[in-house]
């Protein structure tokens, strides 16, 4: 295990996750949560991503616990309350919601919150042993600081408000601001080192311009209390994938929540009113609440900060007090005699009842899907370390199918290496990899052809996402160019001694002589003149992947590439009509070109059986595709058409709908619809397979062709996107033409 300094991440090895760490959202948050990780994980001898999910469920079950700490000692609850309240927490949806989406600094907080004002009240209020209660408090409240800093604000009011009261109220009053001054001093001295990131984080999280991310909508006052599918719908999407199931909960819960809100804030109010003649416990009560209700305000309220993000972390912060009001009114109405004790009794059922289905709804909408970030094979990815030279050079993939949640594994994986490419990870993004450049070795996609990144054809290691490659031997530039003409137009380049650079330009490289191998990709027959170098070939493609070498070539040189096609291809590639697909593809590819030192071979070209796509779709009308197809060997893989999309009001994108066959194309494969919500799958001439599609409401989509191979995903092809408005009466959408793919043999 290494370890770096904080401000040594700068110059830590190249990695799309450094992004995230070192930028001005993420730097200036204290870092108490990752020590405690990172300790366990020394202590334990485990990886991180081996014992995080663990860590926040403890730290979750923590705050459960020191939540009842908190009622019985500082809040002077009954058992029977005091359990009760702490039931409702530990089914709070809202809570929970906290936990499965990673908040490890406010899930750390929420375990230290409650005993911080526990022991900050007691030193307060003790009338002995000062040192040791002050520096308990203290060392709570630091432990905040360095954890999470909206947590200590939230500990401070209302210890500030209990300190001025006892200063006022009690006759030691010197004594208790010397308490309060100590409190304050050993809470600064313990958790000095986090002052230094303080102005940086309230720049960041408490300044007048709102953080870029997170919630763009405030959030229920429903949600504190654990009743609310808001957040779950705003976050997550739709938490019941039953389009009608979720319609009649959406029904019910709009009649129902409110009122049960309503019920809440009425029985906080009538505890407030009863706790009035209770001398013993009413300061604290009352100082505890105005200070949590105007740290929520405080993001809610126009006049004040309002930000939904921050209002959204404020209530989770102050939960357990608004639930231990709510249960404490219950329970004054249950010593009332004038009150019916059934209806009290009825009343807190309710609350359990709609906190039980939230928090069902929480788990539902979480464990049944697969695991929404990692499964067993994701997590193999780790061993990929164990194949690379320490301080190897790796190239990541820049294929969209692996970006951003695998690809940040990948990252984690490799962390000790320098990392190029161009790449996104779930929050960061690296964009270094050099043009032409050949590292060490490459991670690319599962199906991703390596000789066309300029790397062997022999994996050292792989699973279901990705494959490790090393380079090719004696390549000294690969260019990764993607381009493409229609004969008769030709396509140019300029060649160095150790670049590539599409059209004529003039270069001053250091003169050599190289073996410049060109990649040609075509779905027709077609001839291919070229010239470089003083040197004219001519060659015949056939269908597929061609790679052409011509031997000790004088560089810096001219590359021209000059196709031919039949009449009857460039014909057959012409649409009659407007919506009509065409019958041909004649286009001529140059996936790549590469130089690599020379030797005494002869000039080469090799046909390689790679299979090759390219989809294009309508312009206008049904959400027809049709894909031309090269498949030397009649390779049998399955092919999955799938719709994806946005329901409008819901920010997670589902599977709506898909469907998928297995065959072996040699030209094309043709997606199309029919009239009463029927598609059609066809390959070749060969008969069509039909599948019936649901009736897709408001939102964005988004079609694609996913191709596999004994279950591993190989390629995802973009078909079309569209969006549906007006119950379905408005349908707009993007066309065109996907970028070639090669899936290697």
């Amino acid at each position: 295990m290494n370890f770096i300094c904080r401000a040594a991440l700068v110059n830590a090895p190249p990695n799309p996750l450094l992004t995230t760490i070192l930028s001005r959202h993420i730097l200036p948050l204290p870092m108490g949560f990752s020590y405690l990780h990172a300790t366990l994980d020394v202590l334990l001898q485990t990886q991180a991503f081996d014992s995080f999910a663990i860590l926040l469920g403890v730290l979750h079950a923590l705050g459960v616990i020191a939540a009842f700490m908190f009622f019985r000692a500082t809040l002077n609850m009954s058992p029977r309350a005091a359990l009760m309240a702490t039931g409702l927490l530990a089914l709070n949806g809202l809570l929970l919601w906290f936990a499965y989406w990673s908040f490890g600094l406010h899930l750390a907080s929420l375990a230290l919150l409650p005993l911080a004002l526990t022991f900050g009240a007691h030193a307060l209020r003790a009338r002995a042993e000062r040192l040791h209660v002050v520096t308990l408090a203290a060392l709570f409240l630091a432990a905040l600081n360095v954890t999470y800093h909206p947590a200590l604000v939230a500990a401070a009011l209302p210890l500030t408000g209990m300190g001025l009261y006892l200063v006022v109220t009690e006759k030691s009053r010197a004594e208790i601001f010397l308490r309060g001054a100590a409190i304050a001093a050993f809470t600064v001295a313990l958790s000095f080192p986090a002052l230094f990131q303080l102005q940086d984080f309230i720049r960041e999280y408490y300044g007048r311009a709102p953080l870029a991310i997170g919630l763009r909508e405030f959030v229920p006052l429903s949600d504190g209390y654990g009743w609310s599918l808001y957040v779950l719908d705003l976050a997550v999407g739709h938490a019941i994938p039953t389009p009608w199931l979720y319609d009649l909960a959406v029904r019910v819960w709009d009649s129902s929540a409110p009122v049960l809100t309503l019920a809440a804030v009425l029985s906080s109010l009538y505890a407030l009113w009863q706790l009035r003649t209770d001398k013993e416990r009413r300061a604290v009560w009352y100082l505890v609440v105005a200070a949590s209700v105007f740290y929520v305000a405080l993001f809610r309220l126009p006049f004040l900060r309002p930000y939904p993000y921050g209002f959204l972390k404020s209530l989770s912060l102050v939960s357990y007090v608004l639930l231990a009001l709510v249960v404490q009114g219950v329970e004054f109405a249950i010593q009332n005699s004038k009150l019916e004790i059934r209806n009290a009794k009825f009343l807190l059922a309710l609350f359990f009842s709609f906190t039980l289905f939230t928090f069902a709804l929480s788990l539902e909408q979480y464990f049944k899907p697969r695991p929404a970030f990692f499964d067993a094979d994701a997590l193999k990815v780790r061993a990929v370390k164990a194949h690379v030279t320490p301080g190897a050079q790796v190239f990541l993939t820049d294929r969209a199918e692996v970006q951003e949640i695998p690809m940040g594994l990948a990252a984690y994986a490799l962390r000790e290496n320098p990392l190029r490419g161009n790449v996104t990870t779930g929050y960061g993004k690296l964009e270094n990899a050099a043009a032409g450049r050949v590292y060490d070795y490459a991670l690319l996609a599962r199906g991703e052809d390596p000789l066309l990144r300029g790397y062997q054809n022999n994996a050292l290691w792989s699973n279901e996402t990705f494959a490790l490659y090393p380079r090719v031997q004696g390549v000294v530039a690969h260019h990764a160019l993607n381009v493409q003409t229609i004969a008769p137009q030709t396509l140019t380049f300029t060649l160095g001694a150790q670049e590539i650079i599409s059209g004529t330009k003039t270069i001053s490289t250091t003169q050599g002589t190289r073996d410049v191998t060109i990649a040609f990709a075509s779905f027709v027959p077609q001839s291919v003149q070229l010239e470089v170098g003083g040197q004219t070939a001519e060659i015949e493609l056939t269908p597929g992947l061609t790679t052409f070498t011509a031997s000790n070539t004088n560089l810096p040189a001219t590359l021209v590439i000059t196709p031919t096609v039949a009449a009857e291809f460039l014909d057959a590639a012409r649409v009659q009509f407007p919506h009509q697909f065409p019958d041909a593809d004649p286009t001529l590819f140059v996936p790549y070109i590469q130089l690599g030192e020379t030797d005494t071979a002869p000039n080469a070209q090799i046909h390689f059986p790679s299979i090759l796509v390219r989809c294009a779709n309508q312009t206008a009308g049904e959400l027809d595709a049709r894909c031309f197809v090269v498949n030397p060997k009649g390779e049998n893989l399955v092919w999955r058409w799938i719709l994806r999309g946005t329901r409008a009001g819901t920010h997670a994108e589902q599977v709506m709908a898909r469907t998928e066959a297995s065959g072996a194309p040699r030209q094309r494969v043709d997606i199309s619809a029919r009239n009463g919500g029927e598609m059609i799958l066809q390959f070749d001439d060969a008969p069509y397979q039909s599948f019936a599609t649901p009736a897709l409401p408001d939102g964005k989509y988004r079609g694609a062709l996913e191709i596999f191979r004994a279950n591993v995903l190989v390629a995802r092809i973009p078909l079309y996107t569209f969006e549906v408005q007006k119950k379905g009466t408005s349908l707009t959408r993007t066309a065109g033409v996907s970028p070639l793919v090669i899936v290697a043999p």
